[in-house]
């Protein structure tokens, strides 16, 4: 990835690219740190600690999904399903 100034949504984004090329096992602070070029330590202004990020990443991995059939509330809805 190019050198750029982090954010916590550049983070999560460089986060789940990795899970996605090296599998989630995989997805670590200093291996994402790596991935970035930054310091693992720089990244704990982001994140707060690895089950932060993991749970950040599954949020966004979420929010990337297709809306509900029938919309939210509906029987069957995943987002309720899952619950």
């Amino acid at each position: 990835m190019p050198k750029r100034r982090l954010s916590r949504k550049w983070v999560i984004e460089a986060a789940l690219a990795l899970a996605e090329e090296k599998g989630p096992e995989a997805l670590g602070i200093r291996a994402l740190a790596a991935s970035l070029g930054t310091d693992p330590m720089a990244l704990y202004r982001y994140i707060i600690d690895k089950a932060d990020l993991e749970a950040a990443a599954a949020d966004a991995l979420l929010f990337k999904l297709p809306a509900c059939p029938g919309g939210c509330g509906s029987s069957n809805c995943w987002r309720i399903s899952t619950l």
